[in-house]
């Protein structure tokens, strides 16, 4: 096994016995140094930090995994690290390669999209036999009601998607400061779902 993996697989943070005073410091300037260090101990394993995260979250080793498992895992009221990190990477991504990332993130969450639509097609609830169908089953109101809960329930991530878009603020509200309030985002949102996922469909019994 070579030293880079030795690291990877004995210990993926050094003990802290084995850090100096100043990296056990809190302070601003002391958290720097703390990245210096880590940064430069990664380095003398001939690896460079972006190598080191992949491998920690590739690695198959129990230890590791279950390092791994603790940071990916959110708890109510605790900050989610993932989130910060990609907020952060966004914040001070390199501008030639900021369109990428911002690519990179938009293929990841189609992935998510489509398959969650594809599932979505398959469910039982969208589809509703004739025999079944009552005069409240077509009243507008009623209908756009149970579409809302059946979408959220079955497209939550298309859902949060296009709800966001449908109510973010205008160009206008953004300038006089004004919350986005009374927009009729039911029509709009079932309406664009409509190019996107499937219909309730009426089955004929045999």
């Amino acid at each position: 096994m070579s030293e880079s993996r030795k690291f990877l697989h004995t210990s993926v943070i050094p003990p802290s016995s084995s850090l100096t005073p100043v990296l056990m410091a809190t302070n601003d300037d002391s958290k720097t140094l703390r990245v210096k260090e880590v940064t430069e101990l990664i380095r003398s394993q001939n690896w460079s930090l972006n190598d080191f995260l992949i491998a920690f979250y590739s690695s198959n080793n129990t230890s590791v995994a279950t390092q791994r498992g603790c940071y990916l895992t959110k708890s109510d009221g605790a900050r989610f690290a993932p989130e910060e990190l990609l907020r952060l990477w966004i914040e001070h991504c390199p501008p030639s390669s900021k369109g990428y990332l911002e690519h990179v993130i938009i293929d990841r969450a189609s992935r998510i999209i489509i398959k969650e639509t594809d599932n979505a097609r398959a469910s039982k609830s969208l589809s509703v036999s004739t025999k079944s169908v009552t005069a409240a089953d077509l009243d507008e109101d009623f209908l756009l009601s149970k579409l809302e809960t059946e979408y959220i329930g079955l497209l939550p991530h298309l859902w949060f998607l296009l709800n966001a878009i449908v109510t973010s603020a205008n160009r206008s509200e953004q300038k006089k400061h004004q919350a986005v309030a009374g927009k009729e985002i039911k029509a709009q949102f079932v309406e664009t779902l409509h190019f996107h996922c499937p219909s309730p469909r009426l089955t004929h019994p045999k």
